[in-house]
C-alpha cells in the first residue's frame, strides 16, 4: 500500500495538491482447504450428496470472489464456507477459484472426482414356498457401475450374521431355529446403501414323543 501525493500547478502560480492510498499486489489468494465430509477432497474422491467446504483467504487485500466449476455441467459462487453437490452422477474436474478485488487469482483442480447417489442393485434368491422350513438357502447378489461394492452384510436386528466384499452371487443356508427377520444390506464405496428384508420360520428341531406306551406294555 502507497501513498501518493499528485500536485497540478496553473501559470499564474497557483497550486492544488490531491492525496491518495494506492494498494499495489501481485500476491494471489490462498486455498487453505477443499474437504468433503470431514476429509480433505483429493484426486479420484468419491462424493455423494451434501456439501464440500472451502476456506480461503486474501493474500494482502481483500478476497472479492470465491467459485466452484464441474467442468461444463455447472458453476457458482460458494458462500457461507462451502456448496451443494448437486450435479448428476459421474467423473468430473472440480475446480475451485479464489480471487481477491485487484483480479489476483488462484485456483485448484481436482481429477477424476466420482459423484455417485445412485445405491448398488441387490438381488435375493430364495425358495418360493411358503411356511416353515428345516433350512433354507439363499442367495444374494450385490453389484454397483460406479465406485464398486464395499461390503454385502446380513443382520438380525442389530446383529450382523455374515459379511463379504466380493461382488457378485453368494449362497449360504440358514438352519438355525425359531422366525427370524433378516435385513440384506449392499453398501457401495460411496456410502449407499440397498437393502431387503426377509423373514424366514426355520424348524430344525425333531419332534418330541411323550406318553407313548408299546402295545405290549412295555417301557
Amino acid at each position: 500500500v502507497y501513498d501518493f501525493v499528485l500536485g497540478v500547478k496553473d501559470e499564474a502560480g497557483k497550486v492544488n495538491r490531491t492525496e491518495f492510498e494506492l494498494s499495489i499486489s501481485n500476491k494471489p489468494p490462498v486455498i487453505n482447504s477443499v474437504e468433503y465430509d470431514g476429509d480433505d477432497l483429493d484426486n479420484g474422491s468419491i462424493v455423494t450428496d451434501g456439501d464440500i467446504s472451502v476456506d480461503a483467504s486474501s493474500n494482502g487485500v481483500e478476497l472479492q470472489d470465491l467459485t466452484y466449476s464441474w467442468g461444463s455441467q455447472q458453476s457458482g459462487s460458494i458462500e457461507d464456507g462451502g456448496f451443494e453437490v448437486n450435479v448428476s452422477d459421474g467423473n468430473y474436474t472440480l475446480e475451485i477459484t479464489a480471487e481477491d478485488t485487484l483480479g489476483n487469482t488462484e485456483s485448484e483442480t481436482f481429477q477424476n472426482v466420482l459423484v455417485e447417489t445412485t445405491p448398488p442393485e441387490l438381488d435375493l434368491s430364495r425358495e418360493t414356498s411358503e411356511g416353515w422350513f428345516s433350512s433354507h438357502d439363499i442367495s444374494v447378489s450385490c453389484s454397483d457401475g460406479g465406485s464398486g461394492v464395499e461390503e454385502t452384510a446380513v443382520f438380525t436386528g442389530d446383529d450382523r450374521v455374515k459379511e463379504w466384499r466380493e461382488t457378485g452371487e453368494t449362497s449360504f443356508n440358514i438352519s438355525e431355529h425359531g422366525q427370524r427377520t433378516f435385513e440384506f444390506r449392499c453398501k457401495d464405496k460411496a456410502g449407499n446403501v440397498q437393502s431387503e428384508t426377509l423373514s424366514l420360520k426355520i424348524d430344525s428341531k425333531a419332534p418330541e414323543v411323550e406318553g407313548f406306551t408299546p402295545e405290549d406294555g412295555s417301557e
